[in-house]
């Protein structure tokens, strides 16, 4: 279909254009990033599905999405302010939805489309926002990454600003040290700024070895991964029960926006540290590899994305309150 059938076909549908977004090269045709599209896909909000029911013998699928005719098909979504943008008085989805999409499919035409998109957001002045995440950890800027990226959002890391600065993370708890990286790097850039700090407690283990806001340094010396391992193996050896140690994460963020502090902390409490490790190892949280899930028995580092589904395991939250306080 080229856009003016598209078009067609969208105004023949039998439901409120408020109730329906317009996805992927469907979306591309009507922004003339693609010349065609072999279907239609949209997202509907649960009025909409209900108005395509009335209308249509839908007919579900076994990926959930439901086929409405030969030509178009619908999947039931939330109907949130970053997921789409009106353009040309049709709902369609966010560009930055879109290529984030892209980047992270292993489908050939996919990949193909990416320097499409990119040429587009260029020659129409669409830029990404970078915010600059107070951590060399990849692991850490990953662990958000992809969930900002579909808001428009950039993550940065300290390898990719040319600023080095010694930050003495002494505060109380994790808030307190979150807040310390996020000023002193805003500070030093004047780039909207995240902090993050975490802290682990271990059940049955002393005072004088919970790692708490230290848990990379012990003894006044920062292990690396390998050391890291080795030492909590030792403490799970030693106070465990059965070959595991009930554990708890608290975690701090702070961001720093047009000089406005903002703080989040959140926990997880589902799992053991165990006296096993992985045969999969995540490099730059090397305690993944000895944190089993409660519900799962599973290894963090084996975890699926269909896993987290299942336990309903996400940090939407954390996203959610980082894009609020940058966009």
């Amino acid at each position: 279909m080229n856009k003016d059938e598209l078009i067609e076909l969208i105004e023949s549908l039998k439901i409120d254009k408020n109730e329906f977004w317009i996805l992927s090269s469907g979306a591309s045709v009507l922004r003339d990033i693609f010349p065609d599209a072999g279907d239609l896909d949209i997202a509907v909000t649960e009025k909409g599905l209900d108005e395509l029911k009335s209308n249509y013998n839908l007919k579900q699928k076994e990926n959930g999405w439901y086929i409405v005719n030969d030509k178009v098909e619908c999947v039931l979504d939330t109907k949130t302010d970053w997921k789409f943008e009106n353009f040309n008085g049709y709902n369609i989805q966010s560009i930055f939805v879109y290529y984030e999409y892209l980047l992270n499919s292993d489908r050939e035409k996919d990949k193909l489309r990416i320097p499409l998109i990119e040429k587009y957001m260029k020659e129409n002045n669409i830029k990404l926002k970078q915010v600059l995440f107070a951590t060399s950890n990849p692991a850490k800027l990953k662990r958000f990454s992809n969930g900002l990226l579909k808001r428009g959002i950039e993550l940065l890391s300290l390898k990719d600003i040319d600023v080095e600065i010694e930050v003495e993370e002494n505060g109380k708890d994790a808030i307190e040290n979150a807040l310390i990286k996020a000023r002193a790097y805003y500070k030093a850039t004047n780039i909207t700024t995240i902090g993050m700090d975490d802290n682990l407690y271990l059940e049955n283990v002393p005072d004088t070895k919970q790692p708490g806001m230290y848990v990379r340094r012990v003894d006044g010396k920062t292990l690396n991964d390998e050391e890291m391992i080795e030492h909590y193996l030792n403490l799970v050896k030693q106070y465990g029960t059965g070959g595991k140690i009930t554990a708890r994460w608290v975690y701090g963020m702070a961001i720093i926006n047009n000089e406005k502090e903002n703080t989040f902390t959140w926990s997880k409490e589902d799992f053991y540290l165990v006296d096993m490790p992985s045969n999969v190892v995540q490099k730059g949280y090397p305690l993944n590899t000895i944190s089993v899930n409660k519900k799962l028995n599973k290894y963090f580092t084996e975890i699926t994305e269909e896993d987290k589904i299942l336990i309903k395991e996400d940090e939407s939250q954390v996203v959610d309150f980082i894009y609020s306080n940058v966009k």
